[in-house]
C-alpha cells in the first residue's frame, strides 16, 4: 500500500500538542514542522515562543525551542539570531503576545529587516490566560473584558498586524493564511515554506500571519470552526500574500 502521508520526524513521536479538542493552533505547528523537516534545517532551527497557547509546541516539537516573556518572543529571537546568524529562527507568537504586550518589539523587529521568520496565530483573544479581549477581537465580539461585546469607543477597531508590517519599507514577504480547511491549510504551508527560505536565501524578515479560533473561550462546537472561520473571521481578516518583494517563485 502507498504512504501517502507521514507523521514529520520533527515532532516527537512520545509527546503531546497540548492544544484544546478541535483549536487549530496544533495544526500551525505541525505545518512548521513539516516545513522545517522538508527544508531539512532540524539541526539549525529554533522556535522561540511567546508565553500563551504557543507553549504548548515545545513538548510536541522535535527540534530546538524556547519559551520567552509574555511580549518578549521577538526580542528573545532576535537575539538568538544575533548569536547564531547561520540558524533559522521561526518565532511563533499568538496575538496577544505580537499584537499587544509585544507590539513594539514585533513593528521595530520588522522595520529594521532582522533575519528571522514570524509566525503569528491570530484567534482573535487571549486564549490560554482566561479568554480577555485582544487587539484582534472582532466588533461585537463577546470576551472575558468585553462581556456585552467589543465595541469601538472602547478599543477600537481589531488590528490588521500583517497589513501594518506591510506598510514598512524592510520586510520581504508579507502573507495571511488560515488553516481551517484542507485547502487553505495546503496554501498556508506553501506561505510558511516560502516566508523561512526567504530568510534563510534572502537573510532578510518575513511574517505570516495565521487565521484561527478559540474553541475554548468562544464557545464554538469543534464541527462549527471552519464554517465559523469562513463565515465570520475571514470577512474582517482577508488572506492572501499582501507583500512580497522577494526574488523567490
Amino acid at each position: 500500500m502507498e504512504c501517502i502521508y507521514k507523521k514529520p520526524a520533527t515532532l516527537d513521536p512520545k509527546g503531546k500538542s497540548g492544544f484544546c479538542p478541535g483549536c487549530t493552533y496544533g495544526t500551525v505547528v505541525k505545518l512548521i514542522a513539516e516545513v522545517v523537516e522538508e527544508l531539512d534545517i532540524r539541526e539549525r532551527t529554533m522556535l522561540p515562543m511567546g508565553v500563551g497557547c504557543a507553549v504548548s509546541a515545545r513538548d510536541w516539537v522535535d527540534f530546538d525551542s524556547m519559551m520567552s516573556l509574555h511580549g518578549r518572543t521577538t526580542a528573545s529571537g532576535l537575539g538568538y539570531k544575533r548569536v547564531h546568524p547561520e540558524g533559522v529562527t521561526i518565532i511563533l507568537q499568538g496575538d496577544g503576545d505580537a499584537v499587544a504586550i509585544g507590539m513594539a518589539e514585533s513593528v521595530h523587529t520588522a522595520n529594521r529587516g532582522e533575519p528571522v521568520t514570524v509566525i503569528l496565530v491570530n484567534n482573535q483573544i487571549y486564549g490560554r490566560t482566561g479568554g480577555q479581549m485582544a487587539p484582534t477581537t472582532l466588533i461585537g465580539q463577546k470576551s472575558t473584558t468585553s462581556v456585552a461585546g467589543k465595541r469601538v469607543e472602547d478599543a477600537g477597531y481589531p488590528i490588521h498586524m500583517a497589513e501594518l508590517i506591510a506598510t514598512l519599507k524592510t520586510p520581504r514577504f508579507v502573507a495571511r493564511g488560515s488553516v481551517h480547511n484542507v485547502k487553505e491549510i495546503l496554501k498556508t504551508k506553501e506561505l510558511i515554506k516560502k516566508a523561512v527560505r526567504i530568510q534563510m536565501e534572502e537573510n532578510a524578515y518575513s511574517f505570516v500571519e495565521i487565521v484561527t479560533a478559540c474553541t475554548t473561550n468562544l464557545g464554538i462546537p469543534t464541527s462549527e470552526v471552519p464554517s465559523y472561520i469562513e463565515d465570520v473571521v475571514l470577512k474582517e481578516f482577508k488572506t492572501g500574500v499582501i507583500k512580497d518583494e522577494s526574488n523567490l517563485n
